[in-house]
């Protein structure tokens, strides 16, 4: 984005100008994002933050909003390696190259980890982290978290739904050792609004706190008052983890993967799952070859990318775990079949398709091409087709 004075939204991203060009000559290594405001560091260690600037949470020593984005100079002379800003909760964490974590912003329920509620609004040290070599902070809904380069992870805040993770609801206003991971090496970690995750060395990942949407692959919502390993994952060889406010992610780095045969709200292999998919295809897909309500709002494509995606896991799984086809009810000349299959294939070659549908098919097509065209003679009349062609090749 280009700094501006006004406050509008933009719809295409933008370049900050700021950061840009010679003159500027910042190489922006770092950026974060709260509710209303943003902060970015540079390969030099500078923090810039700029958006709402309430309760001090910029660090600039006011409460007025920045349209333009300005140094945080209370962090001179600190090379600046990781930032973290509130939701809507305006506290604002920032570790520098020494180990230290300065906090400044909104201080209710001690999440600026000092002791007491009181905010400020230029940065200030929070002693007790003091030699303790933090790398990573992280900021959730009114709590706070830090990653030591030992692995050890801290937490304090506010302490209702198990958020800090010490298996009470009490609010901490210094920053306390999370016990119930000790023996295990953390790599990194992640907040949402009342929940966390932990990635050890191992590739365990470990959550806890507030499960009000299964935000612990736990279909029984109970809330988690202490770090435990979340089942599912142990063989992923998992590098990555992140938060939403009530939603977790989780990636791996292998270059392989697969997906069990039942898994909540993901899959779920039968045939009345491929008859419903089915349905719902055929439902949204309608008109999409361009005989009909075009061009389709955009929410109608969106919708179509989805239900693609959707049976595109499906028969991924029950590819990679064998499940015969005459079970799913996807037997040679079966209805479903023949009805999938051709809607697939209409939105894959057809050239009026928009391109974001039409490559969502295609993925469907490479992903489930052993079910959906079995023999060599479907796959030959498929292959007739010019865009399905460039596709394969």
């Amino acid at each position: 984005m280009e700094c501006r004075s006004v406050s509008r939204p933009l719809e295409e991203p933008k370049v900050i100008s700021a950061f840009s060009g010679k003159q500027a000559g910042k190489h922006v290594v770092h950026i974060a994002c709260g509710s209303t405001y943003s902060a970015a560091i540079t390969a030099e260690g500078e923090l810039y933050t700029w958006g709402r600037g309430n309760y001090g949470r910029l660090g600039h020593g006011s409460s007025e909003d920045e349209a333009i984005l300005m140094l945080v100079a209370g962090l001179k002379g600190l090379k600046v390696i990781n930032v973290a800003r509130g939701s809507g909760d305006a506290q604002t964490l920032a570790a520098t190259e020494n180990g230290q974590v300065w906090s400044w912003g909104d201080g209710d329920y001690g999440k600026l980890g000092r002791g007491g509620s009181d905010g400020c609004k230029t940065p200030k040290l929070i002693e007790k982290l003091q030699d303790l070599d933090v790398v990573k902070v992280c900021c959730g809904s009114q709590f706070s978290i830090a990653l030591m380069k030992s692995g050890q992870v801290y937490s304090w805040g506010k302490g209702d739904n198990q958020r800090l993770g010490h298996g009470t609801e009490e609010h901490i206003c210094y920053p306390k050792l999370l016990e119930g991971l000790q023996g295990k090496k953390v790599i990194d970690v992640a907040a949402g609004s009342t929940h966390c995750l932990a990635l050890t060395e191992d590739s365990e990942v470990h959550s806890w706190g507030s499960n009000d949407q299964c935000q612990h692959f736990d279909t029984l919502r109970v809330t988690k008052p202490e770090p435990a390993a979340l089942p599912g994952l142990d063989t992923k060889h998992i590098v990555g983890i992140a938060c939403g406010p009530a939603r977790s992610f989780a990636w791996s780095s292998c270059s392989e993967w697969s997906i069990g045969l039942r898994v909540p709200f993901g899959v779920d292999i039968c045939s009345v799952t491929f008859e419903q998919l089915d349905l719902l295809l055929r439902q949204v897909s309608e008109g999409m070859d361009g005989s009909a309500d075009w061009p389709p709002p955009q929410e109608k494509e969106h919708v179509a990318v989805a239900a693609l995606n959707l049976p595109r896991l499906q028969l991924h799984a029950a590819i990679s775990h064998q499940v015969d086809l005459e079970f799913l009810g996807l037997g040679l000349g079966s209805v479903f079949l023949n009805s999938l299959k051709q809607t697939v294939v209409t939105l894959a070659s057809s050239a009026d398709v928009l391109s974001m549908v039409q490559s969502a098919s295609q993925a469907m097509l490479q992903s489930g091409w052993s079910m959906l065209l079995p023999t060599a003679e479907k796959q030959a009349q498929a292959l007739c087709s010019p865009a399905l062609r460039s596709f394969r090749q």
